[in-house]
């Protein structure tokens, strides 16, 4: 049977290469309508995932495995969140509008059309920016990067010498450029409840760096969660 760790790695692996087929196959089909500035953050994307991707394969061996829901499960859920919150209007497409649900659904799912949303400067300068923070947190994290709670090396250097949690930022930054792009009543609930994960996500894990390496906590004290600290 294999251990722990190997079924770790290939478990992300196939996770995010499902993930990365997923967003090719989407790109193919949409790439003729892009913009230029929809494809150079559609390549960020893409070039994030692969290294999502590729950090399964040369991370450093956990010192703590994930126990329980909230460092397994939860952080998972925490994670297909901005997927839900891009795509989930999508359901419209397969349901008549004759049908009674319809209108109910649409409701929730529907997108707000008004000149301030849409594909406009805004979401495209949020969407760009947080996923430019999330490639180069990723450039540091990837030997230590996983998405279950769990302790492998800490990482000091590079943009975590100021914030401890800069790909959770990036992806809250991105997400909030997405809520705009598509806005309606669930995705607000979705990015309000994303945010607010993410922070909790992020206290479970620095209990779990804490414990298994304390000079995490000296690191804790002098930068800021997901803002630089001064003073």
């Amino acid at each position: 049977m294999l251990d722990r760790e190997i079924r770790g790695r290939v478990s992300g692996l196939l996770l995010f290469a499902f993930f990365l087929l997923f967003h090719l196959r989407f790109l193919i089909k949409r790439w003729h309508i892009f913009d230029p500035v929809a494809r150079l953050n559609s390549l960020l994307i893409t070039l994030t995932i692969i290294l999502f991707l590729s950090a399964y394969l040369i991370r450093k061996k956990a010192v703590e495995f994930p126990h329980g829901f909230m460092e397994t499960g939860y952080p998972l859920l925490c994670a297909v969140l901005p997927i839900v919150i891009y795509h989930n209007v999508e359901i419209l497409l397969y349901i008549s509008p004759d049908h009674w649900i319809y209108s109910h659904l649409n409701g929730l799912f529907g997108l707000y059309s008004h000149h301030l949303l849409g594909w406009n400067l805004c979401s495209m300068t949020l969407i760009i920016a947080g996923n430019l923070i999330t490639l180069s947190s990723m450039v540091f994290l990837k030997q230590s990067f996983s998405i279950m709670v769990e302790a492998r090396a800490p990482v000091y250097g590079g943009i975590y010498t100021y914030i401890r949690h800069p790909l959770y930022l990036g992806e809250m930054v991105a997400t909030a450029g997405v809520l705009i792009f598509r806005f309606s009543n669930i995705n607000i609930i979705l990015a309000l409840l994303f945010v607010l994960g993410q922070k909790f996500r992020a206290g479970i894990e620095e209990k779990k760096l804490i414990h298994a390496f304390p000079e995490y906590l000296d690191y804790r004290k002098k930068t800021g969660g997901f803002f630089p600290k001064f003073g």
